[in-house]
């Protein structure tokens, strides 16, 4: 299918080989967010279209088979922080783009935090400025890992110019793609973009053993799942054993879980 934007000339134009609405030479952030949420936008309203149709999302060398139906929701992309730091008691942090889900405005008295943001994005207008978005992706990643104890792994990305760099991020450390030309490469750019939309929480990084969200909050240990009365201790740092330790309780008894990366 042909993406389209809303005057109906298609975002990727095949004979110029590049992005139509991708912002120039005089790009800001802003510009580059909105171009991201127009083409998901456009996306999503070709997958609600195809509401019968069964879509296969490529994402971390990963497929992912979406089913279509006319209630399907998607996550945003959004330059809200670009000048108003991201709540939080002592990290003043403005990433320059975020990737947020569908309900995060009704967290925090309609101000997301880090508790609800997916992901990070850095943009920077030269490709040498790839290090340095690097470091501020894996500072973001460190702030999310520390407010959202459920995440195994954060996926970020950079574009420094019109150069995309996929980085994930764990407790292990980090890896990355090679960066790629987004005008050479629109079908490897256009699944990342699809991947945050619709990706499900296990494969966006989140701990299918820890249950943090709601009022029941529960650890899993073996079979068994704990009720979550406290967290005793966290440990602040991107790379090491990400020990927590939660004041547990079962049927009435009190204990400790200590949960760590191995």
């Amino acid at each position: 299918f042909t993406i389209e934007q809303d005057d109906g000339v298609p975002f990727y134009d095949m004979n110029l080989k590049r992005w139509r609405s991708f912002p120039g030479h005089n790009k800001t952030e802003k510009s580059i967010m909105t171009f991201l949420e127009e083409l998901a936008s456009a996306v999503h309203a070709i997958v609600l279209e195809s509401a019968s149709s069964l879509f296969l999302v490529t994402f971390s060398s990963t497929q992912i088979a979406l089913s279509a139906h006319p209630g399907l929701e998607r996550n945003h992309y959004s330059d809200m922080f670009e000048n108003t730091p991201v709540p939080h008691p002592f990290c003043i942090r403005k990433p320059d783009g975020v990737v947020l889900p569908l309900d995060a405005l009704s967290y925090e008295l309609r101000i997301p935090g880090w508790k609800v943001i997916i992901s990070t994005i850095e943009l920077k207008t030269r490709l040498k400025d790839r290090p340095f978005a690097i470091f501020q992706l894996a500072d973001s990643s460190r702030i999310i890992f520390n407010t959202q104890l459920d995440r195994r792994f954060v996926i970020g990305f950079a574009l420094t110019g019109v150069m995309m760099t996929v980085i994930i991020f764990d407790r292990s450390g980090w890896v990355a793609c090679e960066p790629f030309n987004i005008n050479d490469e629109p079908g490897l750019f256009l699944h990342i973009i699809v991947g945050y939309l619709y990706l499900d929480e296990k494969h966006l990084g989140f701990d299918e053993t820890v249950q943090l969200r709601g009022e029941n909050k529960q650890i899993q240990v073996g079979k068994v799942w704990y009720n979550i009365v406290d967290v005793i201790h966290i440990e602040g740092v991107l790379r090491g054993r990400a020990t927590t330790c939660y004041h547990v309780e079962k049927d009435g008894r009190h204990g400790v879980v200590k949960d760590v990366w191995v």
